[in-house]
């Protein structure tokens, strides 16, 4: 029996929702291919963040180096290496394109980077790439950025929700999940903590980052393990979702849904197709969000959404693809 080689080329060293996604990309390729063929699977991590100019030529190499599987699954910070990798050779180059936002506090050198990427794919039509997206807004987006000489395919995030439903059972305390920790959060959760803290709510930040925890006045930031942190959200009142850039989807969000916790959100590129879709709360300023929490508005989740999104679904998403 044939074996096929898979290489996963990731980038950062968090379990962002982001690696999650195609961390499981990976995995349900080489469950769909191992059906007919013996699969060899390779899931490869930069030990540091890449800050300047000289550590992304570095990062080029890095995945120059490593590109020369069958498949090869990147991100688009890696893409023009595995591009370059491949131009002469009839192997399968992935690149996972979750968001894109100008707007957002890229450095020079990494704006530029993506500007000859997405130069690159406007210009040619590389036979052998597949770019994916974690949702039909980026699907839609990429496709008018890019034009469509290369395919732009869909692969959401998928989730076990018969293992999230275990939480749902959990009492509500009078607690606000302020999201992640993270540089994306648009300035209004501070506003929205700081009004909420003075009316007797406990706010919190979840981090992966266990350098970040503190407490503030208005709000903590925790590290949790995975069952903490599922079972914390699960005691909120409701998780917000307030980004100040293009989002691609929101895990956290929804994972929030599938305990069952309302989101509160802006409708921010992916973001807001997952709040419409899930019938969650939509708002357009801290005001808003302030007056949501105050009518104690729970909508009911759709039950197509769950099932849209359960891991079953993969497979299906699978065939399309391949």
């Amino acid at each position: 029996m044939k074996t096929t080689t898979i290489k996963y080329l990731s980038y950062g060293k968090y379990k962002t929702g982001g690696f999650r996604h195609e961390d499981f990309l990976t995995n349900s390729l080489s469950n769909y291919i191992s059906k007919s063929e013996t699969i060899e699977a390779k899931k490869i991590r930069p030990t540091k963040f890449f800050k300047n100019f000289l550590a992304h030529i570095q990062l080029l190499w890095f995945g120059f180096k490593q590109s020369n599987a069958d498949y090869t699954i990147v991100v688009g910070r890696l893409a023009i290496s595995a591009i370059l990798r491949n131009l002469f050779s009839a192997n399968k180059i992935i690149v996972v394109l979750h968001n894109y936002d100008d707007e957002d506090r890229k450095n020079f050198a990494l704006k530029l980077y993506f500007e000859i990427l997405f130069g690159l794919l406007r210009t040619f039509h590389f036979k052998n790439i597949t770019l994916i997206c974690v949702a039909k807004y980026w699907q839609h987006y990429f496709a008018n950025k890019l034009g469509t000489k290369n395919r732009i395919e869909v692969f959401p995030n998928f989730f076990d929700v018969e293992y999230y439903k275990k939480f749902k059972s959990i009492n509500k305390e009078k607690r606000i999940h302020l999201g992640q920790w993270n540089s994306k959060n648009h300035p209004d959760v501070f506003i929205v903590a700081e009004k909420l803290c003075a009316e007797g709510y406990e706010c919190y930040f979840s981090t992966n980052d266990k350098n970040a925890i503190c407490e503030e006045i208005y709000f903590t930031i925790r590290y949790e393990n995975f069952e903490e942190y599922l079972s914390q959200m699960a005691s909120c009142q409701y998780t917000l979702a307030l980004s100040g850039i293009n989002e691609g989807w929101n895990r956290i969000a929804h994972e929030s849904i599938l305990v069952g916790t309302t989101v509160i959100g802006y409708s921010n590129a992916g973001l807001g197709e997952l709040l419409e879709e899930s019938n969650s709360l939509i708002a357009n300023s801290s005001i808003k969000v302030l007056e949501l929490i105050e009518a104690q508005k729970h909508p009911e989740i759709p039950n197509k959404f769950f099932e849209n999104y359960d891991v079953k679904m993969a497979e299906i998403y699978m065939e399309n693809i391949f």
